[in-house]
Parts: structure tokens; sequence; C-alpha cells
């Protein structure tokens, strides 16, 4: 008896024909991908990372925000360390909304009409213009060291506009540890360059005083990195790719001196890293390169001197 030439089906042919939860699973995920895309400014650069595994930078803007929780405050509020209990406390503050974690700090995903009258005083909600690390729309792997989504994000429909008095994180007098209140000038004054760019000088390579005097400075270097950045990341869409470059690693670089987990906790490195990258944002918004023509709403001059 001849034997049949008929094969068996095998894990060739499931993998031809794949099972309908994983074949929606992928569909929901490129469409997904698509949506968040949008906010990208080369969607074939950020495919590209992606698929590498990394994260790629969306700008907030018209498609979408976020808002910034501080990691110590969402987890003393949920009373637990684990991801997944975390997980658990964040759905229900947001109404089960997309949440990216990210290197200790959370980052639910809000529609932007929700910084119009966003006032937290703890949870930040991102300016337009803002540039926001973003993993795989697949990466769900808590132990991922750069990202993930902590709540799988399912498109426009998914992202709420929780209230602000709904993420209280329990009790109000709880401190936000590593972050300090911004000192020496205010986002909505505007600055003296040359001041900035003396007082760096002097935190660079002054004279080291009392400690008392040295996080007063470290204060003051943190507050002109808050100030700074936002212009920057505002100008830079205007900016020619090999300073948009530049200035995209001296943002990410901002964000994470002023997180909740800052990358050194010694008073010296940290007050001059502080006053390193708040340098590096004045040059940058002092000579940008030469810039794309202005937009409507774009800041003509974001670097004064007086």
């Amino acid at each position: 008896m001849r034997e049949s030439q008929q094969l068996a089906p095998g894990s060739d042919d499931l993998e031809e024909h794949p099972a309908p939860a994983a074949a929606a699973d992928h569909e929901r995920a490129v469409l997904v991908e698509d949506w968040l895309l949008a906010a990208a400014p080369d969607v074939q650069q950020a495919r590209w990372e992606w698929s590498e595994g990394g994260l790629t930078l969306l700008r907030c803007g018209e498609l979408l925000t976020a808002i910034r929780l501080p990691g110590t405050l969402v987890r003393t509020a949920a009373a637990s360390s684990d991801p997944t209990e975390v997980g658990t406390y964040l759905a229900e503050v947001i109404d089960g909304g997309p949440v990216i974690a990210s290197r200790g700090r959370y980052y639910p995903l809000v529609l932007p009409s929700a910084g119009v009258a966003w006032q937290h005083p703890d949870a930040e909600c991102l300016a337009w213009g803002t540039w926001l690390g973003v993993p795989p729309v697949t990466e769900t792997n808590c132990h991922n060291p750069m990202a993930y989504w902590m709540s799988r994000c399912e498109g426009r429909a998914s992202c709420v506009t929780p209230r602000p008095s709904c993420i209280s994180f329990g009790s109000p007098s709880i401190g936000i540890q590593g972050r300090r209140p911004a000192m020496g000038i205010s986002h909505a004054s505007p600055f003296n360059a040359d001041e900035i760019r003396r007082r760096c000088e002097e935190a660079l390579w002054g004279p080291s005083g009392p400690l008392a005097e040295q996080r007063a400075l470290l204060q003051e270097m943190e507050g002109y990195v808050r100030l700074l950045a936002p212009k920057l990341a505002k100008l830079m869409p205007r900016m020619p790719d090999n300073m948009q470059g530049t200035a995209r690693i001296v943002l990410r670089y901002s964000d994470e001196l002023l997180g909740d987990e800052a990358p050194s906790t010694d008073l010296a490195t940290r007050l001059h890293d502080a006053a390193v990258n708040a340098r590096a944002l004045l040059g940058l918004l002092e000579r940008p390169g030469e810039l794309a023509p202005e937009t409507e709403g774009s800041d003509q001059n974001p670097a004064r001197s007086t």
C-alpha cells in the first residue's frame, strides 16, 4: 500500500493558518501602531526602532499626550511595588486607560484636551511638543528595564482623561521623593540667558560650598532644566535634522535627571549633571541651527539675553 503524500497538520501548517485569537491580536497591534505613529516625526524610523525592541519618540500634541505620575507616590498609594498590583491600582484610578511604565514612573496616555485645564500638584500633563518614549505596542514585559505597557493601548477610544481629584495618591501629605520644587525662575517668566550661563559656570567650576549651599544650587539648576526643556522641545521640530538628534539626547537626559529615580544620588554628581544639562539646553536654544519657517504660536526668540 502506497504511503499517502498528504502531510499531517504540523507547526508549518499552523503558521500559515494562525489561530483566530492570534490573528485578532496581530490586527489590533497593527491598528494601534498606525494610530500611534501619526505622532512620529519619521514613521519608517519609528517602525524600525520598534522592530528592534526599543523605544521610539512620539510628539505630544494633536494626537495624544500623557500625564507623568511620580512612581514613589503611585507605589505608596497602591501599598505595593509589585507591578501587577500597581497596574491594578492604576486601572481603577484612570478607568482602565493605557499606561506606559518607564524607569519607575507611570505615563497614562490621554487626549490632548486633557492639558487645557489640567491642574494637579504632583502629576504633570506633558506640554505640546514634549517627546514621549513609547515602547512597541506588544511590549508588556514588566522586567523590561526601559519601558513597557502596564495597561495596553487600544487606540484613541481607550485614552481617557481622569479628573485631577481622582489622582490623590492616598495622603496629600506624602512628598515626592527625588523631586524638588523648581527654584531660580518660573515657567511663566522670561529668562536671562546670560544669568543662567553664569550660574551654570559657577556650579561647574566654582568652589564647593557647604552642603546647604550645594543643595540650593542643585535646586536652582534643576529649575533651569524645567524651564528650558519645554522651550527646546517646542523649538526642536524646526531645527535641522542633525541638531534635532542632539536635542533629543539632551531632552531625554533632562527627563532622566528630573525623574523619581535620578541617575546618581551623590549630591556633587547630581549638581554637576544638572548644570551640564541646563547649559546644554541653553546652548541649543541660542544656537539651534538654521530653523524651518516659523509656524503660528512658535517661539521666535526662545533665548533672550538682557
